[in-house]
């Protein structure tokens, strides 16, 4: 594997940017896919030997980058685009990425040829002469993508690299993505679902610090299929409901809440929902399907019962009995994305 990343947490100062992440991949594209202020940044950092991780192990390429012999060696094997990349403006777009690959350590009889491929490989050949200054904010995103691969990384690591690229550049990317994972590891940062369908192998969904999902784009495909509003992508569906906060709800017998776990980010009458249909099964002795049978099949009795509940039944999946040997103990209700999903 040339990533290993076991248990990995960062900090700064009581801010948990990752927290306890551990990854394994090899050749091919993965995708690091979640909202902005998931983590993806902080831990490409890591990956990148640009900061440590505050506990766990970190392998790459092979070796831990704790040490500054094996950090150099990865650095030369390894190319990095960062989300906001730094440049000189009086650089032409050449100039640019010979000092990166010089950075990189690569020998100088090799650079001249090397940096003429990869700012072909982005398209920028016929701006090699240009000044940075004149290039708009995509031409400076393809001259960031040529500097982190002039070198041939075994690990390439991409922190939004479509930024700023039009629709005809971003399929000319992907192909490019595609041809590098052939042979090394390829590793995108990314809020762009449709860039993870196009061009990866694998995928990881990141939120709060934390990784929810990790499988293939087909897995979490799978995931959104069926569900969601007519027009959605199936796999932007399965992103939703993987990132979705569930609540849980929990009553007695009785009909009396004795636990309600609400995640953060879930709305604040997600666990009121959940409550209802915990209720409903109990009030039906039915799960909330068949509740829902009962309300399209005898509308008036329902509407009477929901009446007599003060309104607390819900007819929509998502309500289930616990039981022990017959008797029912208590229901359970949740509310995510969708009730289907539920």
């Amino acid at each position: 594997m040339n990533v290993e990343i076991s248990d990995v947490t960062r900090r700064f100062g009581r801010t948990q940017a990752v927290a306890g992440v551990t990854l394994q991949t090899g050749p091919g594209v993965f995708g690091l896919l979640g909202p902005n202020g998931a983590g993806k940044t902080t831990l490409l950092r890591m990956m990148a030997t640009v900061i440590p991780p505050t506990s766990g192990r970190l392998r790459l390429l092979g070796r831990d980058p704790g040490g500054y012999g094996p950090r150099r060696e990865i650095r030369r094997r390894l190319g990095y685009l960062p989300q906001n990349l730094g440049y000189y403006p009086g650089f032409t777009v050449t100039e640019f990425v010979e000092y990166f690959a010089l950075l990189k350590d690569m020998p100088p009889g090799q650079v001249p040829r090397a940096v003429a491929a990869a700012v072909e490989q982005v398209g920028l050949g016929d701006r090699a002469r240009a000044k940075l200054r004149t290039l708009s904010g995509g031409m400076l995103r393809r001259a960031g993508i040529a500097q982190a691969i002039v070198n041939d990384p075994e690990l390439l690591l991409l922190d939004e690299p479509t930024a700023g690229l039009d629709p005809e550049q971003r399929v000319a990317f992907r192909g490019l993505l595609r041809d590098v994972g052939q042979r090394a590891t390829v590793v995108v940062s990314t809020h762009l679902v449709e860039d993870v369908g196009a061009a990866c192998t694998e995928v990881a969904l990141m939120e709060q610090g934390k990784i929810v999902f990790h499988g293939t784009p087909a897995e979490l495909t799978g995931r959104g299929e069926g569900t969601g509003a007519a027009g959605d992508a199936p796999l932007e569906r399965g992103r939703d409901i993987a990132l979705s906060p569930l609540p849980v709800a929990v009553l007695d017998p009785g009909g009396h809440l004795i636990a309600l776990k609400r995640l953060d980010l879930s709305g604040i009458l997600r666990g009121e929902i959940a409550v209802a249909k915990a209720w409903g099964m109990l009030g039906m002795r039915l799960p909330a399907r068949g509740v829902i049978t009962r309300a399209q099949h005898a509308p008036q009795f329902f509407a009477a019962l929901s009446e007599l509940s003060g309104g607390r039944m819900i007819p929509a999946p998502g309500g289930v009995p616990f039981t022990h040997d017959g008797p029912v103990l208590g229901p359970a209700g949740i509310s995510a994305v969708t009730s289907d999903n539920d």
